[in-house]
């Protein structure tokens, strides 16, 4: 796994793991919801890694 990853995995405002954000982004779908996330920028890790 890549460390940009690891240290930048997608989490909710109340610190817990956006496992389904994560899996979206992952299969290059969009992602419902970011306002939930404390940090939507992770999301770019899974998205630039399908390239």
């Amino acid at each position: 796994m890549p460390d940009d990853i690891a240290l930048g995995f997608p989490r909710t405002l109340g610190g817990k793991t956006a496992e389904l954000a994560g899996r979206e982004a992952i299969h290059g779908r969009p992602v419902k919801n970011t306002a939930a996330l404390a940090n939507p920028e992770a999301l770019q890790a899974f998205q630039e890694d399908q390239s």
